[in-house]
């Protein structure tokens, strides 16, 4: 993608944002609201990007070029778990449930993948959805344990194996591998509703920013600390390993993209179910989020 293309997708993605944070300091996105349209992108809209994703041709390499993705997404999942102790031992238990949550789960699974359709096409997308298949079985793992101090909550193995986003791929999978099509007028349903989930994403990452009151507060050097490792730090080094491994360039640039996203929505929504510091959840999740869309676009240019 050449640069003014790339700086012309992130005019896009702020464009989107503004008109998100817009819409909520105009009370025309309600907080009450908010929570059903993340439903809707989660349970209707991804899942139909995933199947859309899918429908291609499969070849033999595939398989290795999914293993490989699945072991890179482990391989960040594991870093991160332990980089979080490390860099953020001097908190409270509060603050530090927290930022480790925040670090070890991205919104690659939210966010992520329509940045990975954008700069790759559906080809990115479809390893976009291979990439995050061990995010959602972290999230309800040791994602959980954070918070909990336990493995997670009974059922965990059926939450992740039921996720509308996992039946997803396992019917993208399918038409992929049978080459199998869907017939009109399901296959361009299927493509339309694809093609929602990109604007309503950026529409809800602007009403998460709108929800700042004042938005001087945002930049307390723990949320900035916090920000600059998990979209910056982290991917940087992911970078570097998918070099040193010579994975090619599409499969490693869907790693890295991934790799740079803010912090997971979800963070201080967990954090205040579980008696931790939900406003410093809500100071990661708004700034990284910011952050991203500075960086998304340089990342972009290096890879």
């Amino acid at each position: 993608m050449e640069l003014q293309q790339v700086w012309i997708v992130q005019g896009v993605f702020f464009t989107l944002a503004f008109i998100g944070f817009f819409l909520k300091r105009k009370n025309l996105i309600k907080s009450e609201n908010k929570g059903f349209l993340t439903d809707l992108v989660l349970n209707v809209f991804l899942p139909f990007s995933i199947v859309n994703s899918f429908q291609m041709s499969f070849e033999a390499d595939m398989a290795k070029t999914f293993g490989v993705l699945v072991g890179l997404s482990i391989g960040v999942v594991i870093l991160s778990y332990f980089l979080g102790p490390f860099l953020f031992s001097k908190y409270t238990i509060e603050q530090k449930n927290v930022l480790r949550f925040g670090t070890l789960i991205s919104s690659a699974a939210f966010i992520g993948m329509p940045v990975a359709e954008s700069f790759y096409g559906s080809q990115g997308l479809m390893y976009a959805s291979i990439y995050v298949i061990p995010i959602r079985v972290a999230v309800w793992t040791v994602g959980m344990s954070i918070f909990t101090g336990d493995k997670g909550d009974k059922g965990t193995l059926k939450k992740v194996v039921g996720h509308p986003c996992m039946i997803a791929i396992y019917i993208g999978v399918a038409i992929m591998i049978s080459g199998i099509r869907f017939m009109e007028p399901i296959e361009t349903t299927v493509v339309m509703l694809s093609r929602c989930t990109t604007p309503l994403v950026l529409l809800l990452i602007g009403s998460i920013i709108g929800e700042i009151e004042d938005l001087k507060t945002m930049f307390a050097w723990d949320a900035i600390r916090f920000s600059v490792i998990r979209v910056i730090v982290i991917p940087v080094i992911v970078y570097f390993i998918t070099l040193i491994l010579q994975i090619d360039p599409v499969v490693g640039g869907v790693a890295v993209l991934l790799a740079a996203m803010p912090a997971t929505s979800v963070t201080p929504v967990l954090a205040e179910k579980f008696n931790s510091d939900y406003v410093l959840g809500t100071k990661i999740v708004v700034l990284s989020s910011v952050l991203s869309l500075l960086s998304i676009p340089i990342w972009r240019m290096v890879l």
